[in-house]
């Protein structure tokens, strides 16, 4: 991202924080800034090597139009993320664990 050096420095100061092969560790990292500023682009940016890391990202953007529906983003973050699991456990033939265990994992964190 032009001109983000700075902040997709710190985003990767977030990774590095998270042990490898610790799956008990979760980061939440909020970006803010003015419309037109590059966030989603920041985002975007390291959203590709993050999964190629093997990390799971969930990425949501709240704007003016999702006022009427506040939760409306994170329920389309969420669905985005399940359908790209499925899709990825269609295409490698992976078994259900790994999806087990994400919602178990959110099941535990935000309750049933």
């Amino acid at each position: 991202a032009v001109g983000r050096e700075a902040e997709l420095g710190a985003l990767l100061e977030v990774v590095a924080r998270i042990p490898e092969g610790d799956e008990s560790r979760n980061e939440l990292v909020l970006v803010s800034g003015p419309s037109g500023s590059g966030k989603s682009l920041l985002v975007k940016s390291l959203s590709a090597p993050m999964t190629g890391w093997g990390y799971n990202v969930i990425s949501l953007k709240f704007d003016r139009s999702s006022q009427q529906q506040p939760l409306a983003p994170i329920t389309s973050a969420f669905n985005q993320f399940f359908a790209t699991m499925v899709d990825q456990r269609r295409e490698t033939d992976q078994d259900d664990a790994n999806i087990e265990h994400i919602v178990t994992t959110l099941e535990d964190e935000l309750g049933p």
